[in-house]
């Protein structure tokens, strides 16, 4: 039985029959894909702060501006992704999306 406040973040399925319907492939393969590229941007980071790269720094934004905006389509088409159908790794990465996202709105 589900009963913790973790289901809500990752869903709870059943059966196995049950978390097989469920499952989106291509939901979670673009989730996985977004989460690259988000992890990608970021590479350089530390280096690109400490110097004030501010060219660095604009295009991480806008990079994350677009993913957001997807990320918010995907939630408002299908709500929370669970791992019923994205697996774990597909909650990760959208969990991961919308931490970095410049939405505060999304974030609460």
């Amino acid at each position: 039985m589900c009963a913790t406040v973790a289901w809500i973040l990752v869903g709870c399925a059943g059966s196995p029959e049950e978390a097989e319907r469920g499952r989106d492939s291509t939901l979670r393969a673009e989730l996985l894909e977004l989460y690259e590229e988000d992890q990608q941007a970021r590479e350089g980071f530390g280096a690109a702060a400490a110097a004030q790269d501010t060219v660095f720094m604009k295009r991480l934004m806008a990079g994350d501006s677009v993913r957001s905006t997807r990320l918010h389509e995907i939630l408002t088409a299908t709500g929370w992704p669970t791992v019923a159908q994205v697996d774990s790794d597909g909650v990760h990465a959208a969990w991961m999306l919308l931490q970095h996202s410049p939405s505060v709105e999304m974030q609460f």
